[in-house]
């Protein structure tokens, strides 16, 4: 190319295809030698699988959900406790993983390298993946499934606690309402003894009964008054009987004749 001269499509594809070795040739000789390599490169098989994580969930109206409902804060949790040493050191022993570097590495830095090997990841609200890479199929098939299955009964294992926990939670709830209505009960009984017949749910009786007094009351007085009346005009009665007649005090005695 000439500088300062001006090339258009048609004079640039004639220098390209009088000039295709120079573009070909390095892409042809990078593909053959990644061909190279990945003959002599060992082959790496990579098994997954999807875990769903549902959270335990309780009423809000009994208790508080002591179980997150954030899936990042409860995997992070259960990560802790299934990817610990003494777990995959157990599944290491178990299966045969990593021999050639058991055999020159210590164990921490076994751990460590499948600890690298082994990727979770968080998919959707309620689900995440976990991945195994292996130089063997079936190895990394195998576990995979053991890893799963550890999240899985870890899951299982947390929420039977927290639900025994809920359980004696309400079982306490429960005897302590039991307890303060029985107390309750009590002072009832107590109060009702101490205020019987004042009580306001008692009102209606009471005023009946109030009702009743005073209709008795008027009935009884009626009857003195009536008694009264009898006692005085007896009273008047027993005087007159009493009082001499004033003609009969008069009147002369008759007298006997001699014949």
């Amino acid at each position: 190319m000439l500088p300062g001269k001006k090339y258009t499509a048609e004079d640039i594809l004639q220098i390209a295809l009088r000039r295709k070795w120079v573009l070909i040739g390095p892409f042809v000789a990078a593909t053959m030698l990644a061909a190279a390599v990945s003959l002599y490169l060992p082959n790496t098989y990579r098994s997954e699988t999807l875990i769903m994580l549902v959270p335990q969930r309780i009423s809000d109206m009994y208790v508080k959900s002591p179980v997150t409902t954030r899936i990042e804060d409860r995997l992070n949790t259960l990560q802790d406790q299934i990817l610990s040493r003494s777990r995959l050191e157990r599944i290491i022993v178990d299966l045969g993983l990593y021999r050639p570097l058991r055999s020159t590495l210590p164990m921490e830095d076994v751990v460590q390298r499948m600890r690298r090997d082994i990727n979770v990841k968080i998919e959707g609200k309620e689900s995440f993946r976990v991945t195994y890479i292996s130089r063997d199929a079936s190895t990394a098939q195998k576990t995979t499934e053991r890893i799963a299955s550890l999240f899985i009964e870890e899951n299982l294992r947390d929420r039977e606690n927290v639900a025994n926990d809920t359980n004696q939670f309400l079982d306490s709830q429960l005897e302590d309402a039991k307890r303060r209505l029985v107390e309750h009960e009590k002072k009832l009984e107590e109060y009702r003894l101490r205020f019987g017949g004042e009580l306001p749910s008692q009102a209606p009786a009471n005023l009946q009964v109030i009702q009743n007094a005073q209709m008795q009351l008027q009935t009884l007085a009626e009857a003195a008054d009536r008694a009264r009346e009898r006692r005085l005009l007896l009273e008047r009665q027993i005087a007159d009987l009493q009082t001499p007649d004033p003609l009969l005090a008069l009147a002369p005695m008759p007298t006997a004749s001699a014949d």
